[in-house]
């Protein structure tokens, strides 16, 4: 988060009295050293973080600036965080919308972003390597996407998938990549196609030790006026053992509702969509529904953040799924410029 009077990101920590702590700590400052590194990082930027026991893998993003990678250390004795700068490199210059990152079952990290109309994947040399491969195409027979398009990549059992939003061919797809195999061997499904059905917003999850993958995409269904209100707004996917996707719609043109974040909770078998409504800001809103069944009520759901005068959007909230500790999900109050925050229970 970007503390007022600082003008930088930072690492946060959410405190036991529902407060944040500011720790200091410079994020997105690349590979400057300590003196240099408020100079270095930049406040319009954002980033995708991945959590490893008490490692934090960092790729961050402007429009048109570097897409840096850093790492980040917790020590536990005396509650800090160290930013390792010889551990920092920029993946590629020229800006992108959006990048995200994960890191496969051989210890490999992989990132993905588009750039030039072409979706683009980045991974470490080996495993734990600080090195990286020079950023290229992802070798599929069509990665050729608009300039409003964005990619995203997560892990599950012993493979690796990018889904990306497709509008110049009206499609969304999903690559999937055995850990350990060639760079070039990568298999393609579209998992949605048909006019208005792709749009720059995913929110894709899944997890070490299970088959399943699960994904909220929005679609451009909304832009068009001869829409019915039932039309599908918000999907939320699901893709199982076998590789077979099953579509479901969370939200319709009628809900008004944008920038979807899913979390799946193993523990209960459930999942979670946060979405805002309306699209230009306003209230964030959660619904649920069972990861087996994906069947979900009508409407936007429940009120999760709120506040009067308030115009609350870019909802974020944790890349791997929750377990008993609940979920925590922060957006940025775009009227009062201040970040808001809510925790639920899921147990």
């Amino acid at each position: 988060m970007v503390p007022a009077g600082r003008g930088r990101p930072t690492i946060h920590q959410l405190m036991p009295d529902h407060t944040w702590r500011d720790t200091g700590v410079l994020v997105d400052a690349g590979g400057a050293a300590a003196a240099d590194a408020a100079a270095a990082s930049r406040p319009d930027s954002t980033a995708d973080v991945l959590g490893l026991g008490n490692m934090a893998h960092v790729v961050s993003r402007t429009a048109t600036g570097e897409i840096r990678y850093e790492r980040f250390q917790y020590i536990g004795v005396g509650n800090v965080w160290l930013r390792l700068p010889g551990a920092a490199r920029v993946l590629a210059t020229g800006g992108t919308e959006s990048a995200s990152l994960t890191r496969d079952s051989t210890g490999m990290l992989w990132v993905t972003f588009t750039q030039g109309k072409r979706v683009m994947v980045t991974r470490t040399v080996s495993p734990g390597s600080g090195d990286w491969t020079p950023a290229s195409v992802l070798p599929v027979p069509d990665a050729t996407v608009s300039s409003d398009d964005i990619s995203a990549i997560t892990r599950f059992r012993g493979r690796v998938g990018i889904m990306w939003s497709d509008q110049q061919s009206s499609a969304v797809r999903f690559a999937v990549h055995d850990d350990g195999t060639p760079d070039t061997r990568w298999t393609v499904q579209t998992v949605l196609s048909g006019a208005g059905v792709a749009d720059d917003h995913i929110s894709l999850k899944g997890t070490f030790d299970d088959d399943r993958v699960f994904a909220a995409v929005k679609t451009s269904l909304d832009d068009d006026p001869a829409s019915p209100a039932t039309a599908p707004l918000i999907q939320v996917l699901r893709r199982d053992a076998a590789g077979r996707w099953t579509v479901s719609t969370s939200h319709t043109v009628a809900d008004k509702a944008t920038r979807p974040q899913l979390v799946v909770d193993f523990v209960n078998g459930r999942v979670h969509v946060l979405t805002t409504s309306p699209v230009a800001g306003g209230s964030v809103y959660r619904k649920d529904a069972s990861a087996a069944t994906l069947s979900w009520g009508s409407g936007r759901g429940t009120v999760l953040m709120s506040a009067a005068g308030a115009v609350v959007n870019d909802v974020s909230t944790t890349k791997d799924p929750v377990s008993v500790e609940g979920i925590v999900a922060i957006a940025s109050d775009n009227a009062a410029h201040r970040y808001r925050h809510a925790e639920i229970a899921v147990s």
